[in-house]
């Protein structure tokens, strides 16, 4: 893609103005995600308490991971199909098409903020999750390597929001596709139980959703104590760069259809 990053700062700076209109949003921003952290500490160590669950690893950190990847994950994955949406109830699509470069390229670079904003809201996690429990990381090298994570798994939900956002091209409102992503999402990759636990069939199924792989490497670092391990992290980046082709294709495709229909300029 040909682009210079005036675009990505103008859409940065666009969303950064929205989101931040309220000068308290940062502190509810803050609040909200020590409030979430403290519900799962305690609901974790209840279910421990009660011999729910398993008492041979941290309940805890086994939600944390699944959780926090869930939440950024969910923010990405609503950028393009949520930017869309604004500008097809604004009727401003016309701009889009009067610029140099093409509709996809920039409906794509309109995932810019929330790629920013989830990689800080991961940091702030992990740096929440400390001031809980201050033993939670072994070593400042499984920090890095969260960090890591973090980025390509953020990375990769770009891909499924191309996706999704062609479907929001097409038919309007992104509510159901969404819907369905977070139920896959969270019954498939493992989020409070173990999927193998229920189907080895789903189990093998769901490692084609980076969710999944990326629960997978982040509870071997923090429970396990490990490193990440390469065989799922080529596996993870394989799956950005194909998620990526193929939602930046459907979306090409999409907005090529709602030309010839006529359905991106008025509403």
């Amino acid at each position: 893609m040909n682009f210079n990053y005036s675009h990505v700062k103008a859409f940065i700076k666009k969303d950064f103005s929205i989101e931040h209109s309220s000068k308290n949003r940062i502190f509810y921003e803050v609040l909200s995600v020590s409030i979430r952290l403290l519900f799962i500490y305690f609901i974790s160590n209840f279910l421990r308490q009660s011999q729910f669950i398993d008492g041979s690893y941290s309940y805890f950190e086994y939600i944390l991971i699944g959780f926090c990847f869930l939440d950024i994950g969910s923010s990405v994955i609503m950028s393009i199909p949520r930017s869309i949406m604004t500008l097809k109830t604004d009727g401003t699509f016309e701009e889009i098409l009067q610029n140099p470069l093409n509709a996809t390229q920039l409906l794509t670079l309109t995932s810019s903020y929330s790629l920013i904003v989830s990689f800080i809201k991961m940091m702030l996690y992990l740096l929440l999750a400390f001031v809980i429990d201050n033993e939670i990381y072994s070593s400042f090298i499984v920090v890095i390597n969260l960090i890591i994570l973090s980025i390509l798994y953020i990375a990769s939900c770009v891909g499924f929001s191309l996706i999704i956002g062609s479907l929001t091209l097409i038919y309007f409102s992104p509510v159901r596709f969404l819907a369905i992503n977070s139920v896959l999402s969270m019954v498939l990759s493992g989020i409070f139980f173990p999927i193998s636990q229920f189907s080895l069939l789903l189990d093998k199924l769901s490692y084609l959703l980076p969710l999944r792989l990326a629960n997978e490497l982040g509870r071997s670092l923090v429970i396990e104590e490990g490193l990440l391990e390469i065989e799922l992290v080529i596996i993870l980046i394989s799956e950005i760069i194909l998620y990526f082709v193929l939602g930046y294709f459907v979306l090409k495709k999409a907005v090529a259809f709602s030309k010839k229909k006529g359905t991106l300029l008025y509403y």
